[in-house]
């Protein structure tokens, strides 16, 4: 299932591992399994120093974290909302893991998705459910 509309706004550095066209797809993918039609997206990439800047001002925690999302909520078939991802936070991520950093990047975006669909993983059930999903999103691309 293909969304209806898509609008995708893409700014900050693009790494070559995180293309437009594999943006596009990840977010497709991700929509289809929430089913869902329709998005109305920002994507930027950041530095660690302003991934940190923003983590500190609205999380209140004084570090560079991978993904930070927004919610705007516009109705309940449209995804709306901006992530931000840093991509050299992504690159050490994947390093740790042993992962190509244009995966790790791909499971960035459909955390960060996910969260703009409700999801949290505050809980433990709730983090069995979103990280499953999760999971299963990022292995269909």
């Amino acid at each position: 299932m293909k969304p209806l509309s898509l609008d995708l706004v893409i700014s900050g550095r693009v790494p070559s591992y995180m293309t437009a066209v594999s943006a596009r797809k990840t977010v497709r993918k991700t929509l289809a399994a929430l089913g869902l039609r329709s998005a109305i997206l920002g994507l930027a990439f950041l530095s660690e120093e302003k991934m940190a800047e923003k983590n500190k001002k609205y999380r209140k925690l004084n570090r560079p974290t991978d993904v930070l999302s927004f919610a705007y909520p516009v109705s309940k078939k449209i995804l709306s909302g901006d992530i931000l991802i840093c991509p050299a936070y992504a690159s050490k991520q994947a390093k740790e893991r042993s992962i190509p950093v244009g995966q790790e990047m791909k499971r960035l975006l459909v955390h960060g998705l996910l969260h703009l669909a409700g999801m949290d993983h505050a809980k433990e059930k709730e983090a069995v459910k979103m990280f499953g999903l999760q999971e299963k999103i990022v292995k269909s691309i």
